[in-house]
């Protein structure tokens, strides 16, 4: 889940084949300088010995030495300078070393020779200049095989001197550390291959593991107990609208705006390890947005980090904020009907106290006429006063309308009893 989690894979995944052939080639070039530095410090020595008449033993022909010094730097001047580093690792600079080395120890006493030991270091050379060429026991053979024909050889110039313990003792010497090395060699490339297996299956998981962060829907950010960010998914970087290089080595907390209680959300979050809220992110653009906040943490090489994955929450709380306005309006809204029911109310209740007094008069006056109360009547007066009544009756019908309406909606009000007495009035 995680640049800290592709740190680590990154530490121990494994050397390309490329990167382990230029590291053993850079060695090798080392080498090579330091032998060349040292062939002019051993000839420079031998000068000084024979300037100063000074003689040893096993002193040497100084000639044949001067020229395979000179003849192996002259090689390794002219490699250096052409760039043909490739030629160190050659058969050719094999052979010419075995030579030089053969001429050495003939120079100096053959089978007395104290650089027969430097055959042994000759193996060991060979193995790490190219492992591939021969395998270390074909390069023993070959070097005991160079020892004895540089000692006979010498036996067949100065005669055999058995003065000095048998030649077998130091070819076998040689061999057994042939040997000796060739098992290294075999358990040290076991446990290369080994490493390189395991390398190769960390890789892999390293590779799924950052796939499956990749393909997460949620921004996932890794950081360190400084809140450095180490890592972060693509969808991560879509979210801040940024490049990871850009968020890599940035502080987490500057994302995330402070209400006065983040330092403190914070601590309990390194003292507990764990913490789940939500909070106000602050993009690089200046966008806000609220996110629901998880983060654990983890130990990795002795060191904690923090994984944080985040949910946009942002629309939602959007919503949330567009329900709560809304509702509060509709309240609005439904106090301002009330009002206008209560005015409705007393409008109609006054109109009805101004309207109904006098058309009750005026009923009450026709019921007079048309009983002939107040005097006999004709036909015609009569049917002019009944016309008289009805319309009067319509008004109050009208007028007691919306009381009517009012008491089917409530279920009673002054429009029921208003309709009550109306009636009561025709009968």
């Amino acid at each position: 889940m995680l640049r800290s989690v592709q740190a680590m894979l990154d530490e121990i995944a494994p050397a390309s084949p490329r990167d382990a052939v230029d590291a053993r080639l850079s060695l090798v070039l080392s080498i090579e300088s330091a032998l060349q530095v040292l062939r002019y410090l051993i000839v420079f020595l031998l000068v000084g010995l024979y300037a100063l008449d000074i003689h040893v033993s096993y002193m040497p022909d100084l000639w044949p030495i001067a020229l395979a010094v000179f003849a192996q730097n002259a090689f390794v001047h002219w490699v250096l300078y052409t760039q043909r580093y490739i030629l160190f690792v050659s058969p050719f600079n094999f052979l010419f070393h075995l030579f030089a080395l053969s001429l050495a120890v003939g120079s100096t006493g053959g089978e007395e020779s104290p650089l027969a030991l430097v055959y042994v270091l000759f193996i060991i050379g060979y193995c790490i200049y190219e492992p591939h060429f021969l395998n270390a026991m074909s390069v023993t053979m070959i070097t005991c095989s160079a020892y004895a024909f540089t000692v006979l050889g010498r036996w067949l110039v100065e005669g055999v001197s058995l003065a000095y313990p048998p030649i077998g003792l130091q070819i076998s010497v040689i061999f057994l550390s042939g040997l000796l090395i060739r098992a290294l060699g075999g358990l040290l490339r076991r446990m290369r291959i080994e490493a390189q297996s395991q390398a190769q299956a960390l890789a892999s998981s390293r590779a799924t593991i950052r796939a499956i962060l990749d393909s997460t829907p949620e921004p996932i950010l890794v950081y360190d107990d400084n809140e450095f960010i180490s890592d972060v998914n693509e969808r991560g970087c879509e979210f801040f609208g940024v490049s990871r290089t850009q968020l890599l080595g940035e502080r987490f907390r500057s994302y995330l705006f402070d209400d006065g209680t983040l330092p403190n959300r914070l601590a309990n979050l390194r003292a507990r390890g764990e913490y789940h809220g939500e909070v106000l992110v602050i993009t690089p653009s200046g966008e806000e947005r609220n996110v629901s906040l998880r983060v654990r943490s983890f130990i990795r090489t002795e060191q904690r980090f923090f994984v944080a994955i985040m949910h946009d929450i942002t629309q939602q709380k959007n919503l949330q904020e567009a329900a709560r306005l809304a509702t509060m309006r509709l309240e609005q809204i439904n106090r301002e009907l009330q009002q206008v029911n209560q005015l409705r109310r007393a409008f109609f209740n006054t109109l009805s106290q101004r309207i109904r007094s006098p058309l009750s008069a005026i009923l009450g006056f026709c019921d007079l006429l048309l009983n002939d109360e107040l005097g006999e009547v004709n036909e015609d007066q009569r049917h002019a006063v009944q016309g008289c009544r009805r319309s009067a009756q319509r008004i109050l019908a009208l007028v007691d309308e919306p009381f009517a309406l009012t008491a089917s909606n409530e279920g009673a009000g002054p429009g029921g009893d208003a309709a009550a007495a109306r009636d009561d009035r025709m009968v």
